[in-house]
């Protein structure tokens, strides 16, 4: 689980759920003097109810601004009910300080009140009132923007993975993982092989003699790899070569040249996730067992494959287990677009695809 303020320790723990927390002090600028403050406070004076509660609480010398962005920015704030990540670095205009930097202004001026008030001599000792600043209303960030933030900050994607919405074409179109390329190199010599993953670092180069080329890192759910893109594969697939991209990657194990053993990861093609499966899909095959066919479920086949109209082939699979009988019939009037129509195909359980 990621960081909560209202439940992370210094360092990782487990909860009472079994679930192992994120520890404040591992998320970077905030440190172990940070954490230890907002742990302290917390346990004297009970959970947090709200960011701006945080706020008023907190020592903002310990907590400073550098250490509140990087809460913000790993969700340790995520608990507090109407409240996400990007309206704390909202700017009303590009002049404009970010919210955090008004509330950190506002809990500042309500501490100092407060600090005086307890001072003063004929002072109430009662808590002062003051209304919380109104929230900003923005758009939520992205999940990529999210992640790119987590992954900044803890060196973790914690609330998912940029390519979860890519595992349809991961799963049909992918023959190996990252993991098991860089372990089998041998095995796989002269063979094509098929992968995808995000791209996390590029350098792009000038060898000696001149020639452009690129060294660049890939990253799935396995592992991470770099590989390098020379002459005329780099001129052609350069474009691709941007930090957060995912790509589906085409490649050939061979040796680097007859006089050693070494093996190369050769790219030949290169396609962003994101237009795979319209590029690469000519068919789509929906598969169907006859005991599960109900009129829901045409019904629900039939709406997704009127509203969401393309250019790619669909056929029909049925088969009856039970007596070891299939039938394929092709829908010669049925033209669908490959991505819309099978990421709504694929919340039918009863339903299953094949992409040729």
């Amino acid at each position: 689980m990621g960081p909560d303020v209202n439940e992370s320790d210094l360092n990782f723990m487990v909860n009472t759920k079994g679930e192992i927390r994120f520890g404040l002090a591992a998320i970077k600028n905030v440190g172990e003097s940070a954490a230890n403050s907002i742990i302290d406070e917390r346990e004297k004076e009970g959970s947090y109810s709200s960011i701006f509660d945080f706020i008023k609480r907190v020592n903002l010398r310990s907590v400073n601004k550098r250490s509140l962005e990087a809460l913000a920015m790993a969700g340790a704030f995520d608990s507090f009910e109407n409240t996400h990540r990007a309206q704390y670095f909202y700017r009303e205009n590009s002049e404009d300080s970010i919210f955090l930097e008004k509330i950190i202004k506002w809990g500042s001026s309500y501490q100092e009140k407060q600090n005086s008030m307890q001072a003063s001599l004929f002072g109430d000792s009662d808590e002062i009132e003051v209304k919380d600043p109104d929230l900003p209303q923005c758009d939520l960030w992205t999940k990529l923007e999210q992640l790119k933030h987590e992954k900044d900050i803890t060196g973790f994607y914690m609330s998912g993975h940029p390519l979860e919405d890519f595992k349809i074409e991961m799963d049909h179109f992918c023959n190996i993982n990252i993991y098991d390329l860089k372990s089998n190199m041998q095995k796989l010599k002269n063979k094509t092989v098929k992968f995808a993953g995000m791209i996390t670092s590029v350098n792009h180069r000038t060898s000696k003699s001149g020639n452009k080329f690129a060294t660049f890192v890939i990253e799935d759910f396995t592992d991470q790899n770099q590989f390098i893109l020379f002459s005329e594969e780099y001129l052609k697939m350069k474009h691709f070569l941007v930090e957060g991209n995912s790509v589906l990657v085409a490649a050939r194990i061979a040796t680097r040249n007859r006089h050693t053993d070494t093996l190369d990861i050769r790219i030949s093609k290169m396609t962003l996730l994101s237009e795979a499966l319209e590029k690469e899909t000519k068919e789509i095959e929906i598969r169907l067992n006859l005991s599960a066919i109900t009129e829901d479920t045409v019904n629900s086949l039939s709406k997704i494959s009127t509203d969401f109209a393309g250019t790619c082939n669909l056929k029909f699979h049925v088969y009856d287990g039970e007596n070891n009988i299939s039938i394929e019939m092709p829908a010669p009037k049925l033209k669908v677009a490959p991505s819309l129509f099978l990421r709504n195909v694929s919340r039918l359980t009863e339903v299953s695809f094949k992409l040729n």
